[in-house]
């Protein structure tokens, strides 16, 4: 399991590199173009899709992906990705709409006048567009072809990417790079279900489907809502909770310190992300097989997951030690040397990312989705508790909610996963 665990996270971290790490490199890049409120803004736009993926189509996908991992049957995985891919697809569009119509309000309420409050529109567009990316690669992990959702990563992060570079190459301004990311996040989500049609045949997101639906549940304990949750306690709950800081002293600097530092998380933790989401179908697979292997399966998977948050934190703390080095070493004129103790806690941060990816993969693999649901939601109340306590420190109380937040989660998701699966529904 663990060699194929790594050759299916090679092949899709290999997609990761061009996927996510061109687009993010590109708005790093930003910084050297734009004042600190362009590239606040250009950041809010880019990090909405995340966000929008968050809200409207991650619990479909990872439900969509629980039950994929579990079947081989061709027609029955194309079924499956039609009926998922149609509610994700609707989910995202209502989304879209609401972000279009009080986009530029909320964002001008919420962050008041260190965000340009126009790009809530090719905002709205991208989190739709990259929401059905998401679903598609999604739906190419479950189906167990790991070399297909690289290819698809990667051409889309080429795209995305690319339109970005151009639009700051042609005409460096905010608003113009908000809607390249919008564009480019168009076309990348054209490509991406045009490959999974051809590798799945058949039609996808037809009306009909002959896939059997979930089996019922009460709608307190539904898989779906309990996962859409658990993703809106986690990157939608640390973006609206970077107005904390946009409203407070040097708001404009606090904030595209935020997003700066963000960014560099989101590179850092990327890899570990894939190998939690590879690990998913293939536990589901194999609890499915041999359901007798489960208990010595979440003991080896729990004592790794510790094992690398000690090492992680170690690292960090090492890392730590010489922070004046990496600040220089960012190049990004919105982090300062005095930013040093907010860069700390966010490698802090960083270093947990391998060991709440293990224990996340492994409960949703499990079939755990409503007890990750309260997991998470516990996890959004503590980092807004103590990002709230520790507002006046700016981005550097953030970050260090984040680290409190992740280590309570940890030891809470590790003690739960030694217990047998009876808490929430295994589908």
């Amino acid at each position: 399991m663990w060699r194929e665990l790594l050759h299916r996270s090679a092949w899709l971290a290999a997609g990761s590199a061009f996927g996510r790490l061109l687009p993010l490199l590109a708005l790093i890049s930003s910084g050297h173009r734009f004042d600190a409120q362009g590239y606040a803004t250009v950041s809010a736009a880019y990090s909405w899709a995340g966000v929008a993926m968050s809200l409207s189509s991650a619990g479909l996908a990872t439900v969509m992906v629980q039950r994929l991992g579990a079947i081989d049957d061709r027609r029955l995985q194309r079924a499956l990705v039609s009926y998922y891919g149609r509610r994700a697809a609707a989910a995202s569009l209502a989304l879209a709409m609401l972000a279009a119509a009080f986009g530029a309000p909320g964002l001008a309420r919420i962050f008041g006048p260190t965000i340009d409050p126009s790009a809530a529109l090719p905002a709205a567009i991208a989190g739709a567009m990259w929401s059905q990316v998401a679903v598609a690669v999604a739906a190419l992990n479950g189906c167990h072809r790991a070399r297909a959702a690289s290819g698809v990563l990667a051409a889309c992060g080429l795209l995305q990417g690319g339109a970005m570079a151009a639009a700051l190459i042609a005409s460096p301004r905010p608003l113009v790079t908000a809607w390249a990311i919008a564009a480019g996040s168009a076309a990348a989500a054209a490509i991406a279900w045009r490959q999974l049609r051809r590798l799945l045949g058949g039609r996808l997101l037809s009306a009909a489907s002959e896939a059997p639906p979930p089996p019922a549940v009460p709608l307190r304990a539904h898989p779906v809502l309990w996962h859409t949750l658990a993703s809106a306690a986690v990157l939608p709950v640390a973006f609206f909770a970077s107005s904390f800081v946009a409203q407070g002293p040097d708001g404009t600097h606090q904030l595209a310190l935020y997003f700066a530092l963000e960014q560099v998380y989101q590179i850092v933790v990327y890899l570990p992300a894939v190998m939690g989401q590879t690990l998913l179908p293939m536990v589901a697979r194999q609890l499915h097989a041999q359901a007798d292997a489960e208990r010595q399966l979440m003991h080896r998977l729990t004592r790794l997951a510790l094992l690398a948050a000690a090492i992680g934190l170690l690292l960090a703390a090492l890392l730590g030690s010489v922070a004046a080095a990496l600040v220089h070493l960012l190049h990004n004129p919105v982090v300062r040397p005095d930013d040093a103790w907010a860069l700390r806690w966010m490698v802090a941060a960083a270093s947990l990312a391998f060991s709440l990816s293990l224990l996340g993969g492994a409960m949703l693999g499990r079939g755990q989705i409503m007890n990750a649901g309260q997991l998470n939601l516990m996890w959004a109340l503590i980092f807004v508790g103590t990002a709230v306590a520790l507002a006046s420190h700016g981005t550097t109380g953030l970050q260090c909610a984040r680290v409190t937040a992740s280590v309570v989660l940890i030891g809470a998701t590790a003690w739960m996963l030694q217990r047998p699966a009876g808490g929430g529904p295994r589908r």
